[in-house]
């Protein structure tokens, strides 16, 4: 994936916000994982926190811990978040 492309995936991305320096942080309630690799052999990068997006690299700050990882833009292959989970638990006796 090109740096513009992954930049124009992450500012389209719900929960997530960029500050004036450049880093865009995910919101507590969201879930989101980048796939690393190739379609069909790709690896999941979860619980990413914050992601920013140097010329040659991006930065992304996930997993436990948590831990720095510094990507080339080519091992990129998707991005996915997840909304916040709703809480639908029923409760007898009611709809």
């Amino acid at each position: 994936m090109e740096r513009a492309t992954l930049l124009a995936i992450v500012k389209a991305t719900p929960g997530v916000t960029a500050d004036k320096a450049g880093r865009f942080t995910v919101d507590s309630e969201y879930r989101v994982s980048l796939y690393l690799g190739k379609p069909g052999a790709a690896m999941e990068l979860d619980r990413v926190e914050a992601i920013v997006l140097n010329e040659e690299f991006c930065r992304v700050l996930a997993g436990p811990g948590p831990t720095h990882y510094f990507l080339a833009y080519d091992a990129v292959h998707a991005l996915s978040a997840l909304p916040p989970e709703v809480d639908s638990r029923r409760s007898a006796g009611f709809s």
